[in-house]
């Protein structure tokens, strides 16, 4: 669908199809990544699931900051 970028853009019902698609595959992702994180906390090593993530070292470095 993303290479018909131009098309969806220009029909507001294919519009919505991709929007939606998309909206399911983030839920998809983020659900899988919360079941992941649970498991690391559930082994007490989520400090270490979290330091791996590196999209999440500006929010850590922050947090860190603060305490």
């Amino acid at each position: 669908m993303l290479e018909n970028r131009e098309e969806v853009n220009d029909d507001h019902k294919k519009f919505l199809t991709l929007n939606a698609l998309s909206k399911f595959h983030e839920l998809r992702t983020s659900t899988l990544e919360f079941d992941a994180l649970r498991e690391r906390i559930d082994e007490g090593s989520a400090k270490d699931y979290l330091e791996e993530k590196n999209s999440l070292t500006p929010a850590l470095a922050e947090i860190r900051k603060r305490t």
